[in-house]
């Protein structure tokens, strides 16, 4: 099964935060919302990673299922064969 991991890039809320404490209280304040929204940033990639491995998974089972069936196909396929045959067989080798 393929995982797919998206990671959240802090560097730009990092060294916002950084640059905040010898600025103005305005861009203090945005630092303070861009360092809010990072866990949020954090938890959607967590939610993303989430979804794809359990696409996934999901197309990994359809995949599965998918050769059960054609399994199953041949299998019927076969038997309408051997049932033909054993018809075919019945008439052929009757007794008289």
């Amino acid at each position: 099964m393929r995982t797919t991991t998206m990671t959240p890039s802090a560097t730009t809320s990092t060294s916002t935060i950084t640059t905040t404490t010898t600025t103005s209280a305005t861009t203090a304040a945005a630092a303070a919302a861009t360092a809010a929204a990072a866990p949020a940033a954090a938890a959607a990639s967590t939610a993303a990673t989430y979804i794809l491995t359990c696409t996934a998974a999901v197309r990994q089972k359809l995949i599965e299922v998918a050769a059960v069936r054609g399994r199953m196909r041949q299998n019927i396929r076969r038997g309408q064969r051997l049932e033909r045959q054993a018809e075919q067989n019945a008439r052929r080798f009757r007794p008289m």
